[in-house]
């Protein structure tokens, strides 16, 4: 994998809805883990 990874504080956000890691210049709403998480959840699984 490759990219600027995440600070310790952004690492306990990830499946926050509208969470987004400002100033990475990527586009999004920041929904896409809390979707994954929510399904994931639903079937008995994690993440």
């Amino acid at each position: 994998m490759a990219g600027p990874g995440l600070s310790p504080e952004a690492m306990a956000r990830p499946g926050e809805r509208f969470f987004r890691v400002r100033g990475t210049g990527q586009t999004g709403c920041g929904l896409g883990w809390s979707i994954v998480k929510r399904l994931a959840r639903l079937y008995g699984l994690s993440v």
